[in-house]
């Protein structure tokens, strides 16, 4: 049996969908959400958040975050944030919007976590609070978001709102670089090069440092590059290092660019 409903899903999301299409996509959406599917009240939602129909938008991501759909309640917060959502918002309002995001933090949609997070640690558009926003972080990175683990590492490296402790920072560092945050598996392969607050371990620093380059990362591709010219964690091999620096420079870093081999040696051109 063909699957309409799946069909009409993907070429929406595609941008392959005709307006007909579209149109009856959401009445199904609607209908679904005045049955009491949570779910279909946000898919109703965000389809009219792509049409710019954001007031009604707000109105079914609200039905839906009501229903404790944690993505919904994020989603409405972003529109309360801008100020395009109807009564009893209608305004800028980071206030009611941090709030949303704490529903769908406690609703178990992570990224909600981290955004509320950065707000408290970062003291905009609400007032500063680094012992919640460390609360948030943890939840976030529990439920599975790699950027919340890496700001943990950060807090937990320079000591904000904690006790500073390296070792506790490579281990958020490794969640997040667990999770594909390329951030976090630059900064952890960092400590290992360097024994910073875990065991030296210059070959585990070059297998991070290598996937970071493949994932286009131009200082990983430096500092495998280094590791290659220096033959630390890995067997010298200046051809090696050649190719990394060059694709650094590929991808646009600018010092790498000016990077030359000469007689066996680096040097920096002007």
């Amino acid at each position: 049996m063909i699957d309409k409903q799946g069909i009409l899903v993907a070429a929406l999301m595609l941008g392959f969908a005709p307006s007909p299409l579209k149109a009856q996509l959401l009445e199904e959406r609607v209908a679904a959400c005045d049955r009491g599917s949570t779910g279909a009240c946000r898919d109703a939602g965000a389809q009219l958040e792509q049409r710019a129909e954001y007031e009604l938008a707000a109105g079914y991501y609200l039905r839906a975050c009501d229903g404790r759909e944690g993505v919904a309640c994020a989603n409405l917060a972003r529109l309360v944030a801008r100020g395009v959502t109807p009564p009893p918002f209608g305004s800028p309002d980071p206030s009611r919007a941090a709030a949303l995001y704490q529903a769908a933090c406690d609703y178990e949609y992570a990224p909600g976590c981290t955004v509320l997070g950065t707000w408290l640690e970062r003291g905009f558009p609400i007032s500063a609070d680094m012992t919640r926003s460390l609360g948030v972080y943890r939840r976030g990175c529990d439920l599975g978001d790699p950027e919340a683990c890496r700001r943990l590492g950060v807090a937990y490296e320079r000591g904000s709102g904690v006790v500073p402790n390296t070792g506790t920072a490579a281990q958020y560092y490794s969640r997040g670089c667990d999770g594909v945050d390329q951030a976090s598996c630059l900064r952890l392969a960092e400590m290992y090069e360097l024994g910073q607050g875990i065991s030296s371990n210059p070959a585990r620093a070059a297998q991070l440092y290598l996937r970071g380059c493949e994932a286009n990362d131009a200082n990983a591709c430096v500092r495998l590059g280094s590791m290659y010219e220096e033959g630390r964690g890995v067997s010298r091999d200046n051809d090696r290092a050649k190719q990394l620096y060059q694709r650094a420079c590929e991808i646009g870093n600018n010092a790498a660019c000016r990077l030359r081999f000469v007689d066996g040696r680096v040097i920096i051109e002007p």
